[in-house]
């Protein structure tokens, strides 16, 4: 392989008329004006950028005209023409250049979301946060001359900028958290946030949308069949999917995609579907509490509770006891429309909407659970008549069979 050898004077570009600059933010010397970019802050976007300069630093530099008095005035006169403001010098900050011919003022062409970012960072700096990249200053070249008209073309240019389109964004992020996670499987969700220069609920969400079935991720794209869903949406269906997965009430794939078209032909709105999903959620959270009333009613003696195990553990053992009970009577019912949700079976693309292998594998938990963690359960209740009464009153309250609990109860 043939090495080309060059000396880098050869490839710097040296203007005259450019100075690259670091200017100290307390200073308050750069002047704004009417931008073609109005939206500063898109869905918290610019706690991202404050985010990554904290972390990364300012990447890519702003650029600002220094003009003298004249030429400053004739550049107002253009802009309030064009925008139809009413700016003046007397409302501009100047700046003395000793260098190059005494006043001047500087005015921001293009990063002004930096230049606000990296005020925002400043603030949180006096507020007492460290930054080994962030010092408190904004990066800008600063031309000595330029007519309004080419600035004006320079900054729209600028912002033709396209950001990658979402899906393959939240594909890098989410192949950099395993790379990450390969070599230290500590690593915290704030941390990662910290590192690639975002807000813990962007990686929060981003992780989230990762753990929805491939097909359902699909959906975000342009082509997807059915109609492509924005991921403020998805995050929203992610969201009540882990909820629902918490809550022992998995979601399956198909459920998930007919939701997902669903939302997308009667084109509800993330806002109001992230109102829903809340909503489903503390319904969720209020059957759980009214079912650990009606189970917990009667008053446990802590003293008891510590000789078999902890307290937390009991609840979880009901919990799982009421839920297989719950399953057997939605069968009596005929909810799985005929189908054991404790198999597959023959029609798959009927049960897989119930997660039929869910009750089998809690059921499974559960024995592991009373063998494993409560070995002596079974002595307790051979020593105490009243406790095991109180046990068969409750498997014939709950419709649970004596058999799962002989079968784990029985020693050698």
């Amino acid at each position: 392989m043939t090495v080309i050898s060059i000396c880098s004077t050869e490839i710097s570009i040296e203007q005259p008329d450019v100075l690259s600059a670091a200017i100290p933010l307390h200073l308050h010397i750069i002047n704004t004006l009417p931008q073609v970019r109005k939206t500063m802050n898109a869905n918290g976007d610019m706690d991202d950028l404050v985010e990554s300069i904290l972390s990364k630093g300012q990447k890519v530099a702003g650029l600002a005209l220094a003009l003298k008095p004249r030429a400053a005035r004739q550049y107002l006169k253009e802009v309030n023409r064009l925008w139809g403001t009413k700016h003046s010098l007397r409302s501009l900050k100047k700046v003395h250049f000793s260098d190059k011919g005494g006043e001047h003022y500087l005015i921001l062409v293009y990063g002004h979301r930096r230049l606000r970012a990296c005020a925002l960072a400043q603030k949180r700096l006096q507020s007492g946060e460290t930054s080994t990249s962030f010092v408190g200053t904004y990066r800008c070249d600063i031309h000595f001359g330029m007519s309004f008209q080419d600035a004006f073309s320079i900054q729209l240019l600028e912002n033709l900028y396209l950001a990658p389109p979402k899906h393959e964004e939240l594909a890098a992020m989410w192949r950099y958290w395993r790379y990450l996670r390969a070599s230290d499987p500590f690593l915290s969700v704030s941390t990662f946030a910290r590192t690639i220069g975002r807000r813990p609920e962007v990686v929060r969400d981003m992780l989230r949308f990762s753990n929805l079935p491939e097909a359902v991720q699909d959906k975000i794209r342009p082509d997807a069949p059915g109609g492509k869903a924005s991921f403020a949406l998805l995050k929203e269906v992610a969201r009540k999917a882990e909820a629902f997965e918490a809550f022992d009430k998995p979601m399956g794939e198909l459920e998930l995609i007919r939701l997902v078209d669903l939302l997308v032909a009667k084109r509800v709105r993330a806002s109001d579907y992230a109102r829903q999903v809340s909503e489903e959620i503390r319904h969720l959270q209020n059957e759980q509490q009214d079912l650990f009333a009606e189970m917990l009613s009667e008053p446990v003696e802590t003293r008891t509770i510590r000789k078999v195990a902890a307290a937390e553990l009991i609840q979880s053992i009901l919990r799982n006891i009421h839920y297989l009970a719950t399953i057997n009577a939605m069968m009596k019912t005929d909810a799985f429309g005929g189908l054991s949700p404790y198999a597959e079976g023959t029609q798959k693309e009927i049960s897989a909407q119930f997660s039929p292998d869910s009750p089998a594998r809690t059921a499974l938990k559960l024995m592991e659970v009373l063998k494993g963690a409560v070995p002596d359960l079974a002595e307790m209740l051979r020593r105490d008549e009243k406790s095991d009464t109180k046990l068969q009153s409750a498997l014939v309250d709950l419709e649970i069979s004596e058999a799962v609990f002989s079968a784990v109860l029985k020693t050698s």
